[in-house]
């Protein structure tokens, strides 16, 4: 039995595996003894559930199988909530910079940390789209915004939103996902 070239990106997921060594390939490989690997060729073996892990002191590279967390994300109920202006905890900051016009909305980065560091991946189940609606002041009938974005991007950074509209003075609501919320004009 040979040994089979795994070539893997900067990320250590696994792009592709060969029998021959391919010296143009703009990806990094290691050669694995066959009876490892033939699983990826053979088709009993996906690549997208494995990465290569390396461990730079002994300088030994291995292929583990990914840990992926999942979570599942569920409305508290499904009429819309209006995010308190002062809350002494949030999991979700609403911030409102009126000199910018910009909107921020932050999560708590020890939610954000406790969510993400577990896995490789990250599955998100129930509610994939976060909306915000900014309003008259305690009138949700008067819209004046309506923001959104997935809970996949919003897990990974802050998102911060550019916006024409007079938002001075305004109430903001969502459907209710975590249990503290807070929403700020500065």
């Amino acid at each position: 039995m040979g040994d089979l070239y795994v070539y893997f990106n900067d990320s250590n997921q696994i792009v592709s595996v060969s029998g021959n060594k391919d010296v143009t390939s703009p990806n990094r490989y290691a050669a694995f003894p066959e009876d490892e690997v033939a699983g990826f060729i053979l088709g009993t073996m996906n690549m997208m559930e494995y990465v290569v892990r390396e461990n730079r002191q002994t300088g030994k590279v291995v292929i583990e199988k990914k840990i992926t967390q999942e979570i599942s994300v569920r409305t508290v109920d499904n009429t819309l909530y209006e995010i308190p202006k002062s809350n002494n905890q949030f999991q979700i900051k609403v911030l409102n910079s009126l000199s910018n016009n910009t909107l921020t909305f932050i999560l708590d980065s020890g939610l954000r940390n406790s969510l993400t560091q577990a896995g490789d991946n990250i599955t998100i189940n129930g509610v994939n789209t976060l909306h915000f609606f900014f309003t008259k002041l305690n009138d949700p009938h008067f819209l004046k915004k309506h923001v959104s974005f997935s809970v996949e991007e919003f897990l990974s950074k802050d998102i911060e939103v550019v916006y024409t509209e007079n938002l001075t003075n305004a109430s903001v609501y969502t459907r209710r996902i975590y249990d503290d919320y807070i929403y700020e004009e500065v």
